[in-house]
């Protein structure tokens, strides 16, 4: 059953029967699983009536296992029906009864429900924990409501429950859907404080005084990153990678090519365009309410907050000095560059092509004082991939 394959758990219950091997309510639920998960729903219930024929009585995780098989076929309806039968039986619903309840309602793209569902909860005075509150994130996010996810995940918080990385996934899945790239990456800003050091990269409870109460994982990041970079959304990413900087996690190995690229790229992007504003010291302090306002889908800047075009021509001598030059694209690709090359990451995955491009982008900002650092790590990739035949190529 838990590896989905409902042919070989019909074979082993049809074994069990010919050896006369009566079959209690869990050998039922595992094969009624087993169906759900291939998707086999008129099956399951055969396999319910089965269950009900030899007077083994349903329980809860019987009739939620029934839940999930509409909800993988997309009955919703019927699922509602069997939520209704298991009421009239008698049998209470438990938090996973109502969680598979309202992934049937977001796979169904029906957040309404889910809702109601999750209200229904407290009725049964239940108290929603990570799961539930989990499964109505993912049901806002496949609706297109990533305000509402929000709004679920900040009452999640304020009732106690800590976040895991799936429910944190799920946010981010929320403005992902949405191609709001921005707000994904504000979001992992806003779920770390600069103070956690290098030191604690490894510790797995952020700040007290971090909005979201949770530090990504690596498989989070690397999710992340591909999703950004094959959108193009390449300042979103570059925000996602400066947080994994600070946080002592590193990209991917098979990355680093198409990560200096697009660092390059963004260097010239901020030389003609400026820089932006979420790259100052005052707004690196952490995920303060000018530069990210989560939930209420407005993006503030300093300088949006009624200043006037003379105010900010008349301070933009002290601006120019407020830019944190560790976010700059420049310095995080030679920073990058450096350590693939003390880890011998070229020698499996070349990149000077890339540093090619980091150097070209230095000279065209005017960087003279960077271009002979570049250039001498350049110099050294291009020797050692040459004499390094095992490199596969770019």
């Amino acid at each position: 059953a838990r590896s989905a394959n409902a042919d070989l758990a019909f074979r082993v219950f049809a074994a069990m029967r010919m050896r006369g091997i009566r079959a209690d309510k869990f050998t039922y639920s595992a094969l009624i699983d087993a169906c759900a998960k291939g998707g086999r729903v008129e099956q399951a219930f055969l396999i319910s009536d089965v269950m009900a024929a030899a007077g083994v009585e349903k329980d809860q995780t019987v009739y939620s296992a029934l839940i999930d098989a509409c909800g993988r076929c997309g009955a919703v309806s019927r699922a509602f029906l069997v939520f209704d039968e298991m009421k009239r039986a008698g049998v209470y619903p438990n938090l996973v009864t109502f969680a598979v309840l309202i992934d049937c309602c977001g796979d169904a793209h029906m957040p309404d429900r889910a809702f109601e569902v999750f209200r229904e909860i407290k009725h049964w005075q239940l108290t929603p924990n990570v799961v539930a509150y989990t499964s109505l994130i993912d049901a806002c996010a496949k609706a297109g409501w990533p305000e509402r996810a929000e709004l679920v995940y900040d009452d999640m918080l304020q009732a106690g429950v800590k976040p895991n990385e799936v429910t944190f996934g799920a946010l981010l899945d929320a403005w992902l859907r949405v191609e709001d790239y921005a707000r994904a990456a504000a979001v992992v800003e806003a779920s770390y404080r600069p103070d956690d050091t290098e030191g604690h990269a490894h510790d797995s409870s952020p700040s007290e005084n971090v909005k979201f109460k949770i530090r990504p994982s690596v498989r989070v990041f690397n999710a992340l990153l591909s999703v950004m970079h094959n959108a193009a959304a390449i300042e979103a990413m570059y925000r996602v990678l400066v947080v994994m900087r600070r946080l002592n996690v590193w990209p991917p190995m098979g990355r680093y090519a198409e990560i200096i690229v697009d660092v390059a790229d963004l260097a010239r992007l901020w030389h003609d365009n400026g820089r932006p504003s979420w790259a100052r010291l005052s707004n690196r302090v952490g995920p303060s309410e000018t530069q990210v306002n989560v939930g209420s889908g407005a993006h503030q800047s300093d300088s949006s907050r009624g200043s006037s075009v003379e105010e900010e021509d008349e301070s933009s001598s002290q601006e120019e000095q407020e830019w944190d030059e560790s976010v700059d694209p420049l310095n995080f690709g030679i920073w990058l560059t450096e350590v693939g090359t003390c880890n011998n990451v070229h020698r499996r995955y070349a990149f000077s092509g890339s540093v090619k491009k980091l150097l070209d982008a230095a000279e065209y900002c005017g960087h003279l004082e960077r271009v002979q650092d570049i250039r001498d790590m350049l110099q050294y990739l291009q020797r050692t991939e040459r004499t390094d035949h095992k490199s596969p190529p770019q």
